[in-house]
């Protein structure tokens, strides 16, 4: 699976799942450090690492409210969007056991968007369907 993680306007947001992990993080935009940036990365690994079965929830979004708490853990605040997959989403932040500590900038209160995205496939060399 793969979530991209970029960061617009205050509001951190994941986008799209695909069928293998990103090792890199998306961009983020201008106005977020470079610590910050590091921070949404190790966030969505921990995601990633997490959110098991999202080839279920293609074509569904979910937008997650959440909130840090003193031990850095992130705690649901609300969430909207399709039931079924906010539901996993709320169960896949609960089933983080070790969130990365933020650095001083980071927001207390942001948003993560789920919205997995069908993995795609590089087409079958004809010859190895038999196609003519």
């Amino acid at each position: 699976m793969k979530i991209q993680v970029i960061a617009l306007a205050g509001a951190f947001w994941l986008a799209g799942c695909a069928s293998t992990p990103s090792t890199t993080a998306a961009p983020c935009a201008s106005g977020v450090s470079t610590e910050q940036c590091r921070w949404l990365a190790e966030v969505n690994a921990n995601i990633q690492r997490n959110f098991v079965g999202y080839d279920r929830y293609v074509g569904q979004q979910c937008v997650v409210s959440v909130a840090r708490n003193a031990q850095g853990k992130l705690n649901v605040l609300r969430t909207e969007g399709d039931e079924a997959l906010c539901l996993k989403a709320w169960h896949t932040i609960g089933s983080v056991k070790s969130w990365p500590l933020p650095p001083t900038q980071a927001p207390e209160t942001f948003q993560l968007n789920f919205k997995p995205l069908r993995a795609t496939t590089p087409p079958a060399h004809p010859a190895a369907t038999a196609a003519d």
